[in-house]
């Protein structure tokens, strides 16, 4: 099968368009049927979609959950976040990279929506976006409208986690997404959790987050453990962290064994 963004590339040089040194492979997603795909893990997963490819999902919603499986390939959304939207349904994170991912796998131009967290042992972690020994790049997205919810053990990261990972987000916005736990051990990173790595974020935006609840109650915007982060002209305002647990703190960011370097 010949991508359909490849042959639209083609005719567009045989008509007389200026010379391209090298073309990417660009496969088409559209969920009405006029691509190569109608669905992003379909593209993802397919064999013919090889490191360096393009995945290029037309404007629209996508409900689905998305997990790179390792490849070095980009993940497009042609309208940009404003119109090309992944929604997970509540079932689990949106997004996950946890297969060793590197800085050519790409997620870029899309919100990632409505997703509720992966399970580690006794962790919920990432609702939008979840990378786990990984070092992908997130650029031009924004996480929003997350939430990863339990009644026992441990919430973390509502729009993002990064366990033991060193994702690098470039003018991204993670905005109202939640951490709650009612009855939880503790919850973490209402917009970001952090534990362990190197992220590095620059123009970024964390804002309008929240942290609620549980035992122990933790960066309402960020929450950083053992790890060292790079901030860079990056904004974090309007986060909430708030409980009746033992301990509440760090409404915008709350470090622990971290230390970030902010630019």
């Amino acid at each position: 099968m010949r991508p359909l963004g490849a042959l639209l590339l083609t005719a567009w040089i045989l008509l007389g368009a200026a010379p391209i040194a090298s073309a990417q492979t660009v496969w088409v997603v559209d969920p009405g049927g006029q691509g190569d795909f109608t669905t992003l893990q379909g593209c993802i997963d397919d064999p013919c979609v090889l490191d360096g490819h393009v995945c290029r999902a037309v404007p629209g919603t996508y409900r689905e959950n998305v997990r790179f499986r390792g490849k070095a390939i980009t993940l497009s959304g042609a309208g940009g976040p404003e119109e090309t939207i992944i929604d997970g349904g509540g079932n689990g994170s949106t997004v996950s990279f946890q297969s060793g991912e590197g800085p050519d796998s790409i997620l870029e131009g899309f919100t990632v929506r409505n997703g509720s967290g992966t399970w580690v042992e006794y962790l919920c972690l990432g609702g939008g976006i979840f990378v786990s020994g990984a070092s992908p790049e997130i650029r031009d997205c924004v996480v929003t409208g997350n939430t990863v919810s339990v009644d026992d053990f441990f919430a973390l990261g509502g729009g993002i986690a990064s366990l033991y990972a060193s994702p690098v987000m470039t003018r991204c916005t993670v905005r109202d997404n939640e951490t709650r736990g009612v009855g939880a051990k503790g919850t973490g990173g209402g917009g970001l959790f952090i534990m362990g790595g190197n992220p590095i974020l620059t123009a970024c935006r964390i804002e309008d987050n929240r942290c609620l609840y549980g035992d122990e109650t933790l960066g309402g915007g960020i929450a950083c453990l053992t790890a060292s982060p790079t901030l860079v002209n990056s904004f974090i305002a309007r986060n909430l962290a708030f409980g009746d647990g033992v301990f509440v703190g760090g409404g915008g960011l709350f470090l622990s064994n971290a230390a970030p370097l902010l630019l």
